[in-house]
């Protein structure tokens, strides 16, 4: 029995032997590193152009580029891109399932770029959403019934918006602001993130906050709080006697009976 047992220099040989053949493996078929993708790795020319593409039949925009965009709300359906010229290629703009995706193409890997914008034509909409480091803003939104939703650091701005329900969800340092007047709002924090409403007025509001997440808003008859962790939620309105439930050092503070005119 002792025969068949390898001896220690048998097995440091035959490890060294494999160490050996998957090095060779791996430097024989770089096809096999990151991206698995003949596309090769670009950076930006800059030389920023122009180009206007055609999207059609969306009522959702979702945003995973490291760019900025400006929603325009009309009659018109499209999409005005600014960027490197030789970044085009690698930008995807497609409709699937009724939402806008602007994305990277599949494959590349996009290193040193200027910043990348975007002007978004659309009819209507019931969903915005970022992930990354996007930036997303509108001047004025009409939309009975909105989501939003933020995952990393990003951002999202609506100067002016008519909405029967706002829900918005913030995972991670991102922040959401928003203006205008609505009937109920839904507000959901998982992180760091803030969401400023102290100029959208909304008849109900519901806050809840799982970490250092910070909510302002303006309500004008109920409230309900629920905060675990060290989140604080400030609010204007008049005669508001909030529903809270705190798990942790957050706090719930009155602000006043409605903001000052912004």
């Amino acid at each position: 029995m002792r025969d068949a047992l390898p001896t220690r220099r048998q097995t440091l040989t035959a490890l060294a032997t494999l160490a050996g053949g998957s090095y060779l493996l791996g430097a024989s078929t770089p096809a096999l590193a990151w991206p698995f993708s003949d596309k090769p790795s670009i950076r930006g020319s800059g030389r920023v152009v122009q180009d206007k593409r055609p999207a059609m039949g969306f009522h959702a925009v979702a945003a995973s580029l490291p760019c900025t965009v400006k929603l325009v709300q009309g009659n018109s359906e499209g999409v005005d891109i600014e960027a490197d010229d030789n970044l085009l290629a690698a930008i995807e703009t497609v409709v699937e399932e009724g939402e806008l995706q602007l994305r990277w193409a599949k494959g590349y890997r996009v290193t040193g770029t200027n910043q990348i914008r975007l002007t978004v034509y659309l009819r209507q909409v019931d969903s915005l959403s970022v992930s990354g480091s996007a930036d997303l803003s509108a001047n004025s939104l009409q939309a009975p019934r909105l989501d939003g939703s933020i995952a990393g650091s990003g951002h999202i701005a609506i100067q002016d918006l008519r909405s029967e329900r706002l829900s918005v969800s913030i995972a991670g340092s991102g922040d959401f602001e928003v203006h205008g007047t609505g009937q109920a709002l839904k507000v959901s924090i998982a992180g760091s993130g803030d969401f400023r409403a102290t100029h959208f007025a909304a008849q109900q509001a519901t806050v809840d906050i799982a970490g250092s997440g910070n909510a302002n808003l303006w309500v004008r008859q109920a409230l309900t709080v629920s905060i675990a962790g060290s989140g604080d939620v400030r609010y204007y309105g008049e005669g508001i006697n909030p529903t809270v439930s705190v798990i942790g050092s957050g706090r719930v503070q009155a602000l006043g009976v409605k903001p000052p005119v912004a």
